[in-house]
């Protein structure tokens, strides 16, 4: 599962046109009443540059990791921390993606064309 979300990210970042702009993605994981959140953050639209923020609670973000110039970076370090934390005992959720999926594009390309 974890892998088809890289890679629905990681296709939908270098395959999508201008016109489809990247939005941001975020996982939620639980344990107990806790609650963590995990962010790609993308400025301009644009799979670079991006950052991984991560919020404990109703803190403020603090940012891990970010990228300038390396698509797809900012998703590997999201789904491994992600990842990291399935190991720690936290139940988190695949990624709530604002993205278009390969799927919507195609549905949106069709009626472009109509």
């Amino acid at each position: 599962m974890l892998n088809r979300v890289i890679m629905t990210v990681a296709l939908t970042c270098l395959t999508a046109p201008a016109a489809f702009a990247q939005s941001d993605a975020r996982f939620v994981c639980t344990k107990n009443d806790a609650t963590r959140t995990i962010k790609i953050n993308y400025t301009g639209g644009a799979p670079v540059p991006c950052s991984v923020s991560y919020q404990k609670g109703s803190g403020s973000d603090q940012v891990l990791w970010a990228a300038q110039n390396s698509a797809g970076y900012c998703e590997e370090k999201a789904t491994a921390f992600v990842e990291q934390q399935r190991n720690w005992g936290w139940e988190c959720s695949d990624a709530e993606l604002e993205l278009n999926t390969e799927e919507k594009l195609i549905d949106d390309m069709a009626k472009e064309s109509l």
